[in-house]
């Protein structure tokens, strides 16, 4: 009697693998691809703002001298030396062509996810919650592909805020999925380094590795030391380069917020910013509710923190590390931020959209760690935290569609303005080039070197068919 062919049951087990992994991924890949589409639509066909300073730097590579000094230099308090490179790249390769930076901010939010995922999966491995994974990649998708980012994913010159994320996720996730040893500790301090060159919140990740080193390792091993003191050296080296750039830098804007207020009143005003900040993710759209849900966010983080860590002490600690470091990263980032914007702008401008990026991470800690804890709840609770969970979810949605809209109209008038500025040059209208730049940016002479290398806005113009030779720079 001939035995049964094991081949369809192994056919069957190897499509329910399958068929779990696309549920898994499935949510994670409908956001995506809304946010895709969005951006690809609606990206800014012009240098905006901050963007016209690039102009300038691609004009000098274009030229074969690549200037690597100002791509380093400090900018506002920030470096943004990772996402001009990036984008100087492209420029190069596509005489400026917008398109390529929305496309590249896409591909490393894409890179940064995939971090976060392995870092999610990890810890429902270890909470025994692999049945909540689709659930919690799910949600985690909502918040960190979400349309209230809308100005970082439109606007090409914000790629470097998603090399920033990518960079402060895969730090993470190298400090925290195995073994602690010198080649994580490297790659971790490679990622930090694209992080903290991108925008200046990345300085929250040097406390956050130490903290990670020490709960991941024991700190007498030989791994754990040889990982406290890499971590040392690279903190140490990057912080010298910061300190040299800034010497180096005419960069005056600190004079701004020195300590013109009381230390109680500053304090004051910090948190209220924080606070704004830690809550613009599911409340921008209602500003008015933004103090109470930084609340109830932090109360749901803490009270899932403690049921997840209840008997299981050191261990519970270590899982839930790398998920607790994205809350810390989104607070340190808050604070940096607070102490560089509340005296000038106050702690209405905790509200600006690029920092919703930033923001995410709270929420993607916080609700992360209650749908792990779930599990170990009774039915009736287990209801109604998935009750809370899908207010904070719907909140996310009516912050995405509010600031999807608004940013659908800027991109309009951007683009209405690329054609006008077009069909006007050489004499553009003052008032169209003040909707798009400020006084710092000579947006003008940055006109005319678009137009006589032929990119940007100016790509497909033909010398031949406009009747003449290619402007001069305005001197």
């Amino acid at each position: 009697m001939t035995k049964p062919s094991i081949v369809p049951a192994v056919l069957a087990q190897r499509f329910q693998h399958l068929w779990r992994r696309r549920a898994y991924w499935a949510p994670a890949a409908f956001f995506f691809a809304v946010a895709a589409v969005y951006t690809l639509l609606f990206y800014y066909r012009l240098p905006y703002f901050d963007h016209w300073e690039l102009v300038s730097l691609y004009d000098a590579t274009a030229d074969g001298r690549p200037p690597i000094g100002e791509i380093f230099a400090v900018n506002a308090g920030h470096w943004h030396a990772t996402g001009y490179i990036v984008m100087l790249l492209l420029a190069s390769l596509t005489r400026m062509a917008h398109a390529p930076e929305a496309v590249a901010s896409l591909i490393f939010a894409l890179l940064g996810f995939w971090a976060l995922a392995r870092i999610l999966r990890n810890a429902a491995s270890a909470f025994n919650a692999q049945n909540s994974l689709a659930l919690l990649i799910g949600v985690c998708a909502l918040f960190y592909f979400s349309l209230d980012q809308a100005e970082n994913w439109l606007w090409g010159w914000q790629v470097a805020v998603f090399a920033h994320v990518a960079g402060v996720l895969w730090c993470i996730e190298r400090l925290s999925s195995g073994p602690l040893t010198p080649a994580r500790v490297a790659a971790a301090s490679f990622f930090a380094a694209a992080a903290i060159y991108a925008f200046a919140t990345g300085w929250a990740l040097l406390p956050i590795g130490y903290a990670l080193i020490l709960t991941q390792s024991r700190w007498r091993s030989r791994n754990g030391v040889l990982g406290l003191l890499l971590w040392t050296v690279f903190s140490g080296l990057i912080i010298c380069h910061l300190m040299l750039a800034w010497e180096e830098s005419d960069w005056t804007y600190i004079d701004k917020f020195g300590p013109t207020s009381g230390f109680a009143q500053s304090l004051f005003g910090v948190a209220h910013f924080g606070l704004n900040f830690l809550a613009s993710p599911v409340s921008r759209f209602a500003t008015g509710l933004a103090i109470p849900f930084a609340f109830i966010g932090l109360g749901l983080g803490l009270w899932s923190m403690r049921r997840l860590y209840g008997g299981r002490g050191l261990y519970a600690m270590r899982a839930a590390a790398p998920i607790v470091a994205l809350a810390a990263y989104a607070a340190g980032a808050a604070i940096l931020t607070a102490a560089g914007r509340w005296q000038v702008f106050g702690a209405e401008q905790a509200f600006t959209m690029r920092y919703i990026t930033f923001g995410n991470f709270f929420w993607i800690c916080t609700l992360a760690l209650a749908i792990l804890a779930a599990p170990s709840l009774s039915l009736r609770r287990r209801r109604w935290l998935y009750v809370l969970v899908g207010t904070i979810c719907a909140m996310k949605v009516g912050n995405s569609i509010s600031a999807a809209n608004v940013q659908a109209g800027v991109s309009a008038s951007i683009h209405m303005a690329a054609q006008q500025l077009r069909s006007q040059y050489p004499s553009p209208d003052p008032a169209l080039l003040a909707q798009v730049s400020d006084g710092g940016q000579n947006a003008a002479q940055a006109l005319d070197i678009l137009y006589r290398r032929r990119a940007g806005l100016f790509r497909n113009i033909d010398a031949e068919k406009v009747g003449e030779e290619p402007h001069s720079p305005t001197k």
